[in-house]
């Protein structure tokens, strides 16, 4: 477990630090609800999100990702409650999307990352 958590964080810190050779196509934070701005992506990409709150029992956060072509929901990324927390997600669909976002009592930060084949391969789920 430990070594799983100590693999995801510095991924995460290579992801935001921009250290590889992706491209940011999405970078917006915010507090409210709403969508986001849609945005292109031709293959594998990476969200990288983060959450903060002072309101632990107060608190809420549900990221859906939404088709920006037809404006129908695609999936439920993440429903959260609770102080926040931190993560990646790797898709591998590619279009044009946007995040629908509901939040309360939060701060959220987004970024997504296009991603070339090679630099996907660190994020995918190998067999042990």
């Amino acid at each position: 477990m430990l070594r799983s958590l100590t693999l995801i964080v510095a991924l995460l810190a290579l992801a935001i630090s921009g250290a590889n050779a992706s491209e940011v196509i999405l970078k917006t934070d915010g507090n409210g609800n709403g969508r986001t701005i849609s945005f292109e992506t031709e293959g594998p990409w990476l969200l990288a999100w983060r959450v903060n709150s002072n309101f632990r029992s107060q608190s809420g956060f549900e990221l859906n990702l939404i088709n920006a072509d037809t404006g129908f929901f695609d999936s439920r990324i993440l429903l959260m409650r609770g102080r926040g927390g931190n993560g990646l997600k790797l898709f591998e669909n590619r279009g044009r999307f946007q995040f629908e976002v509901v939040s309360n009592f939060a701060d959220w930060y987004l970024t997504v990352e296009q991603l070339t084949e090679e630099e996907a391969e660190a994020y995918r789920a190998t067999a042990n």
